[in-house]
C-alpha cells in the first residue's frame, strides 16, 4: 500500500485497537481488585509461598519428604525469583501475584513481536497480544496468580521471538530460563534448533545449542547437587508414577483450544485451506511459528492430561492459538491488499475480543472473604502447640506458626510407583504420635489414608465459607480435628 493507504489501514484497523485497548483494561482492573487480597485465590498460592519463604531462609528446596514440607514438581526460578524479590519488598501474596501479571503482559508483548516480526502490521501484533489475554477464563485467572506460568510464557514467548529472529545467544538463555520455570518448555528447543539449521545455518544452529543446553544443564546439575540432590526426582521420577487421563488429552483439550477463539480459528482454518489450494508454498517464519505451535498445543494437551492437570496448562496453546489467528488474518491482508479487507477483519478481530471478555466480579473474592480468613488466622493463633493445615499452609504463617506439608505434594508422591512413596509412612507415623495439637482439614470426614481419623476426632468447625478460592480446588480448611484421647 502506499503512505495515504497506510494511513487510512490505520484507521480501518480502530476497533482493533480499540478491542485490544478494552481487553487490557479489563485485565488491570481484575488485578487491582486481587492483587492485596491476602489469602489463597488459588490453594497452591500459599504453598508456593512457603517455597519463596524457604529460598529467604537459605535453606533447599529438593529435600527429602516431611510433614514440614515437601517441594512441587517444579523447577525453582519463580521460587527464587520471588523470594529474592521479597527480601526487598517483603513476601506477600500481591508481589507474587504482580510478577505473574508482568510475566504474562510480556507474554502478550511477545504474541505482538511475533506477528508485528512477520511484516504483518505492528497494530495487528497488538490484536494478537491482546487475544492471548482474552484467555484469562480459559486459564481459570492463572494470568495473575502465585504461580510460574505467567513467568514461563513471558521467557517462552521472547525465547521463540528471538530464535526466529535468530539471536541466538538470547534465545538459548531465555529458554534456559523457560525450562527452570517449568521443564516442559525445553523441548521447544528442538523444533528451533532444526528451524535453525533448515533456514539459517548449521553454525547458527549449534551456537543455539550451546546457548540453551550448556547453561541449562549446568543450571540442572548445580540444583541437582544441592539439598537432598532430589531435584531430577521431584522433576521428573515423580510426575512419571502419576495417572494419565486419556480424554483431556483427546479430544478435550483441542477442542478447548478451538472453542477459545472460535469465530478467529474458523476464518484461520478457511485461509489455510484457500493458502493450501492456491500456494502451497511455506514462507521460513511459517515454518517456524506452525512448528512450534503445534508443539506449544500438543504440550497443552499432554499436561492437562497429566493426572491434576489443570486449564492453566492450556497457557502454551493460548498463546499459540492467538499467533496463527493473527497470522492468517496478516496473511488474508497481503493476498487481498484492499481497505476493505482491513476493515472486516479489524471489525473480525475486534468482535473476537470482545467475545473473549471476562466477567471479573467471578474471579474476585467478596469482602466477607477477607473477614472470613482473618477469623481463621486469629483461631489457629489461640491453639496451643503445632497444627496441621494441609489445604493452605500459609495460614499457619500468618497466625506465628512453623507451616506443614501441602496436601498436593503429599498427594504428588503418594503413588505406589512413584520413588518418593515410602516416605507416606512418615507422616502417618506423625499422625499415629498425636504429633499435632489439631488438624484443620477442608473436609468434614477425615481421609484416613494419612491416619488421620485412627487419631483425630472431629471437634468443632469454623464459619469460613468465603474463604473458598476462586480457582483451582475450592477447598478451604473449616473443620477442626483434635487429639484422640488414649
Amino acid at each position: 500500500m502506499s503512505a495515504p493507504d497506510r494511513r487510512l489501514a490505520a484507521l480501518a484497523d480502530l476497533p482493533l485497537v480499540a478491542g485490544a485497548v478494552f481487553i487490557v483494561v479489563l485485565l488491570l482492573q481484575t488485578f487491582w481488585a486481587r492483587v492485596g487480597y491476602p489469602f489463597d485465590l488459588e490453594w497452591m498460592e500459599g504453598g508456593m509461598l512457603v517455597h519463596a519463604q524457604r529460598v529467604m531462609d537459605g535453606e533447599p528446596l529438593y529435600v527429602e519428604p516431611s510433614s514440614e514440607f515437601i517441594p512441587f514438581i517444579y523447577p525453582p526460578l519463580y521460587h527464587w525469583v520471588l523470594g529474592w524479590s521479597a527480601k526487598l519488598l517483603g513476601l506477600s501474596y500481591g508481589l507474587g501475584r504482580t510478577i505473574a501479571l508482568v510475566g504474562t503482559l510480556l507474554a502478550a508483548a511477545g504474541a505482538a513481536a511475533a506477528v508485528g516480526g512477520e511484516k504483518r502490521g505492528w497494530l495487528l501484533g497488538l490484536g494478537a497480544g491482546a487475544l492471548y489475554l482474552t484467555g484469562y477464563d480459559e486459564s481459570g485467572s492463572f494470568y495473575d496468580v502465585v504461580r510460574a506460568d505467567g513467568m514461563l510464557m513471558a521467557l517462552l514467548a521472547w525465547s521463540l521471538v528471538a530464535a526466529r529472529h535468530g539471536w541466538v545467544r538470547a534465545a538459548g538463555i531465555l529458554l534456559t530460563l523457560a525450562y527452570l520455570s517449568k521443564h516442559t518448555a525445553a523441548l521447544f528447543g528442538l523444533p528451533v534448533l532444526w528451524w535453525l539449521w533448515r533456514y539459517r545455518d548449521r553454525q547458527t544452529a549449534l551456537r543455539f545449542a550451546g546457548w540453551s543446553m550448556v547453561p541449562a544443564l549446568a543450571a540442572t546439575a548445580a540444583i541437582q547437587l544441592s539439598g537432598d540432590q532430589l531435584f531430577l526426582t521431584y522433576l521428573v521420577a515423580v510426575p512419571g508414577g502419576h495417572p494419565f487421563v486419556l480424554q483431556r488429552f483427546f479430544p478435550q483439550t483441542p477442542l478447548d483450544l478451538l472453542n477459545f477463539l472460535l469465530p478467529l480459528n474458523v476464518f484461520a482454518l478457511g485461509v489455510l485451506g484457500f493458502w493450501w489450494i492456491r500456494e502451497r508454498q511455506w514462507e521460513p517464519g511459517a515454518v517456524f511459528w506452525a512448528a512450534n505451535g503445534g508443539l506449544a498445543i500438543l504440550l497443552s494437551m499432554v499436561m492437562r492430561g497429566h493426572h491434576g492437570g489443570y486449564v492453566n496448562v492450556l497457557m502454551p496453546g493460548l498463546w499459540a492459538v492467538s499467533v496463527w489467528g493473527a497470522l492468517a488474518v496478516g496473511w488474508a491482508r497481503q493476498r487481498w491488499p484492499h481497505l476493505a479487507t482491513v476493515g472486516l477483519t479489524s471489525v473480525l478481530v475486534a468482535t473476537q475480543l470482545w467475545l473473549g471478555r471476562w466477567e471479573p466480579q467471578a474471579w474476585i473474592p467478596s469482602p466477607d472473604a477477607v473477614l472470613a480468613g482473618e477469623r481463621l488466622v486469629e483461631e489457629v493463633a489461640k491453639i496451643e502447640g503445632e497444627v496441621f493445615v494441609p489445604h493452605a499452609p500459609w495460614i499457619l504463617v500468618q497466625a506465628g506458626k512453623a507451616p506443614t506439608v501441602h496436601l498436593i505434594a503429599l498427594w504428588d508422591i503418594d503413588h505406589k510407583s512413584g520413588p518418593l512413596w515410602e516416605h507416606v509412612a512418615d507422616i502417618q507415623a506423625d499422625m499415629d504420635a498425636q504429633r499435632w495439637s489439631a488438624v484443620l482439614l477442608a473436609g468434614s470426614k477425615a481421609d484416613d489414608d494419612y491416619r488421620i481419623k485412627t487419631n483425630y476426632r472431629r471437634a468443632r468447625s469454623l464459619p469460613t465459607g468465603a474463604l473458598r478460592p476462586v480457582t483451582g480446588w475450592r477447598a478451604r480448611p473449616r473443620y477442626v480435628f483434635e487429639p484422640k484421647a488414649r
